[in-house]
């Protein structure tokens, strides 16, 4: 009784519905406990579909977490460098996980009809509607490779171009020195009030006071702490400058027109460069591994089981062209020839 309740619960993933069921008597303990689930429930599993709804809650709650904080609010900077770690502990149990689920998708067997001759047919179209399903979900997990790399690659750049906007949003309410610097030529796109950036920044009109070659810091992002506001903090974050200096930090570019001031400010972008150069040197070509051998043992098993028929083939091919040739003589009584 026991080993079937273990089955169903979490072989075959039928747990992952208890948080939802939880959800109408307690939020909080209904996303603490779907999260428990996502981390684990990947490493136990063999449902394709299980793994798959498990790598959504981690990066959502990562988002979340992150456009929730205020940052003005904080005492001191190294508050935010444990935010930072909080969020860097989710990305890596995210990138944990990823190459384990990808391993056990591409050694899970491809999925097979049970349609029969002989059954009612209302049973055969059931069947053959599961067998579809399970052929998408099966040929979109192929791909969950591709996937991970794309998303996983947004959400560091994303966190960290959020991080990088409320440290200097912290620093600029406090009136520090410390944060994110960069020309004003370069910052300005057309030097007026239809300018881009006033759609973007909640400070953005007061570089206007500046001339065109002088540093001064880079506006910020007002992110509006509300689930209502959610496509407009993550829109607005990503056009900014934040985002394109997390994105050139994290592909190593560095093309030095953001000036860095500060130990801490410093210290974070050192750490997505350090994230960035582990996941390319690891993750990526770990990935590319199980593609290639999935691929590779793919190819294998289809020239051993076409070998047998096309040496049947041959066989078949070869013994015609003999009979046709004479060869070997038949012997003489099988030829009606008796030997004396």
């Amino acid at each position: 009784m026991l080993k079937q309740i273990y089955y169903l619960s979490f072989t075959e993933g039928l747990i992952l519905v208890v948080p939802f069921l939880f959800s109408y008597l307690d939020e909080t303990l209904a996303g603490m406990l779907l999260m428990i689930l996502s981390i684990v429930l990947p490493f136990v599993t063999r449902s394709v579909l299980v793994m798959l709804v498990c790598t959504v809650p981690i990066p959502i709650v990562t988002v979340l977490t992150l456009l929730q904080q205020d940052f003005i609010l904080m005492d001191n900077d190294y508050n935010v460098i444990m935010l930072l770690a909080l969020l860097l502990l989710f990305i890596m149990i995210f990138i944990i996980q990823a190459p384990f689920i990808v391993l056990k998708i591409y050694s899970a067997p491809s999925p097979r009809s049970l349609v029969r001759k002989g059954r009612r047919l209302w049973a055969n179209t059931i069947l053959r509607v599961i067998y579809i399903i399970e052929v998408i979900i099966h040929k979109i997990s192929l791909m969950l490779p591709l996937l991970y790399y794309a998303f996983i690659t947004f959400i560091i750049i994303f966190t960290y171009a959020a991080i990088y906007n409320g440290l200097n949003e912290h620093y600029a309410s406090n009136e520090a020195n410390s944060g994110f610097y960069m020309n004003m030529g370069t910052l300005m796109d057309s030097g007026s009030e239809e300018d881009f950036g006033n759609k973007i920044y909640s400070n953005y009109p007061f570089i206007y006071h500046y001339y065109m070659d002088e540093v001064i810091r880079i506006p910020t992002v007002s992110i509006f702490l509300s689930a209502s506001e959610f496509k407009s903090n993550l829109m607005k974050t990503s056009m900014s400058e934040y985002m394109y200096f997390s994105a050139t930090t994290f592909y190593t570019v560095g093309y030095g027109d953001v000036d860095i001031r500060g130990r801490v400010p410093k210290f974070v972008a050192q750490s997505e460069m350090f994230l960035a150069s582990l996941f390319h040197i690891i993750f990526v070509p770990l990935m590319l591994f199980f593609i290639t051998d999935y691929f590779s043992k793919k190819l294998s098993r289809r020239r051993s089981l076409a070998f047998p028929r096309i040496m049947a083939k041959k066989r078949s091919v070869v013994q015609i062209e003999l009979d046709n040739s004479g060869w070997p003589p038949r012997s003489e009584k099988h030829s009606g020839k008796t030997k004396r």
